[in-house]
């Protein structure tokens, strides 16, 4: 009997590791680094601001090693004077996204079905107006419509 209430934290922190190992390593293998753009793709669509500051840039990875049940992702990237690159939409499951600049600092998002993985509705950039550091917030608004044309209404 107490060997095994030696050998039970072992197993537990054998098995808590081996999921954690699982875990990373599907997570990264599936979803790629969320860091950059994806590299050597190239974009499905790609709008910019009305005063050309900001630029929204539509992905669809590849997913060649997944298999024939996995539908195409797309991956929506907002890019700011500053350089400043962030993945703020990404969803499976859509036979694509619509975006339209609604005003200079308002990104609208449409899309017919989707289920969005991740979203993120605000974008941080800093410029630097006279030398002095000014930050500035594009909103992102995400819109459901019965066809992507809609959205252009």
């Amino acid at each position: 009997m107490k060997k095994i209430v030696k050998i039970i934290p072992i197993v537990v922190i054998a098995l808590a590791a081996g999921i954690l190992v699982g875990w990373l390593y599907f997570s990264s293998t599936l979803f790629g680094d969320r860091s950059l753009p994806p590299s050597g793709v190239k974009p499905v669509t790609q709008a910019s601001s009305f005063d050309r500051r900001f630029v929204a840039t539509i992905f669809a990875p590849q997913l060649d090693d997944l298999g024939a049940t996995v539908s195409q992702s797309y991956q929506l990237w907002l890019a700011g004077p500053d350089g400043a690159r962030q993945l703020m939409l990404e969803a499976d499951k859509t036979d694509g996204l619509v975006i339209v600049w609604r005003s200079p600092l308002l990104l609208e998002i449409c899309y017919a079905d989707a289920q969005i993985l991740l979203f993120k509705n605000r974008f941080f950039s800093i410029s630097r107006s006279a030398g002095l550091p000014a930050g500035e917030t594009v909103e992102l608004v995400l819109r459901r419509v019965v066809k992507p044309a809609d959205c252009s209404s």
